[in-house]
């Protein structure tokens, strides 16, 4: 049988541990070893936010809640700059595909050449390097932002019901459906059934991107170095 000093002892062992424990849950905590799972939201407003970043100096960003709140068809041109496959699940409702715009028509139609154009992709890094292609070739004055992305609009949307859903091009039908490109960027709200491209041709369309921006990067420091001329 134990003593009472012996039970006093495995207490205090006891509280000891528990006390160790706990110390070493906070060091943790602390440091970053516990944290709380990002959500997809949170996922998709800090990958949005860095690609959009890389063209601030040019195009400024703009995030969906904020587009959706100021919002009204007439005076906006939504440009989709994603590839006909990913189109062809969803694309926001009123929005034109990038090779349909006209741009020559853009800064001489009386009326089109008042409004604001808004660019979007997946999550800002395709339409910001159009958007930027698009401030070089159209008049100075032109209001031209660079949305978060399709996917960051699917949040906005559960807190804007009325708001422009996405649609199914081919029925013009309300759909909970969206591309997200790859399984890096599948961030959709979770009501959202994702498709994304297989990983060989996710890397292949990213190697295209890369040519891509290659060649929008060069046009971009050409028309800067022509302006100063």
């Amino acid at each position: 049988m134990a003593t009472a000093a012996t039970t006093a002892s495995l207490m205090t062992d006891g509280e000891a541990s528990a006390s160790n424990e706990q110390s070493e849950a906070q060091n943790k905590t602390r440091h970053g070893l516990f944290h709380k799972p990002e959500t997809s939201e949170e996922a998709c407003t800090r990958m949005s936010a860095s690609y959009q970043h890389q063209f601030e100096g040019s195009v400024p960003p703009l995030k969906s809640a904020e587009f959706l709140d100021s919002y009204k068809a007439e005076d906006v041109i939504l440009v989709d700059c994603r590839t006909r496959s990913e189109r062809a699940v969803s694309i926001i409702q009123g929005a034109v595909p990038l090779e349909g715009l006209d741009i020559e028509g853009l800064s001489k139609d009386d009326d089109k050449k008042n409004k604001m154009i808004v660019t979007y992709c997946s999550i800002g890094y395709r339409s910001g390097l159009e958007a930027e292609h698009l401030k070089d070739v159209l008049t100075k004055d032109r209001e031209l932002f660079n949305l978060d992305g399709i996917l960051a609009y699917t949040h906005a949307l559960t807190k804007r019901p009325d708001a422009p859903p996405l649609i199914d091009p081919v029925t013009g039908e309300a759909t909970k459906k969206v591309h997200s490109f790859s399984k890096q960027w599948d961030c959709a709200e979770d009501s959202y059934a994702t498709t994304r491209f297989s990983i060989a041709e996710a890397l292949l369309r990213m190697g295209q991107v890369a040519g891509h921006t290659a060649v929008r990067k060069t046009q971009h420091v050409a028309h800067k170095l022509t302006c100063h001329e």
